[in-house]
């Protein structure tokens, strides 16, 4: 019996994390996830479909989101420090206070995308050029 109950619980132990990182998030009305607030580090996130997702004050260090969809997501205050971004739409996202020191904005679409003086952007990165709104 014991032997079987060890077994049990390696078992579970080790399906344990292999789902889907967001749904530790909450759906709202919209059908629209709240992730605020959450730590998901160094995860990967590449080509979902993140539209409006609330990721503010979230910890997102050394996620990947290639060919993400993040379209009016709210990423206000978020640490996005060494995210890739490859190639994601961001179109109208608000990054008002975020740190994206080291991200990898390559083909990254920022058209529209809300800033303020507080976003920290990656060295040698030029937002007005790339379309940011600042205010």
């Amino acid at each position: 019996m014991k032997r079987f109950l060890v077994i049990l619980v390696l078992a579970v132990a080790a399906s344990c994390g292999t789902g889907d990182p967001l749904s530790v998030c909450f759906e709202e009305v919209d059908r629209s996830l709240d992730c605020s607030n959450r730590v998901f580090l160094n995860v990967d996130l590449a080509d979902r479909n993140l539209r409006n997702i609330d990721l503010s004050d979230a910890d997102l260090w050394l996620a990947t989101l290639t060919e993400a969809v993040l379209v009016g997501a709210n990423l206000v205050e978020a640490n996005l420090t060494e995210v890739t971004f490859q190639l994601a739409d961001l179109t109208g996202a608000y990054l008002r206070r975020a740190d994206l020191r080291g991200a990898n904005l390559e083909g990254a679409n920022l058209e529209r995308v809300k800033a303020n003086g507080y976003t920290i952007w990656p060295e040698g990165f030029d937002p007005v050029a790339a379309g940011v709104i600042f205010g």
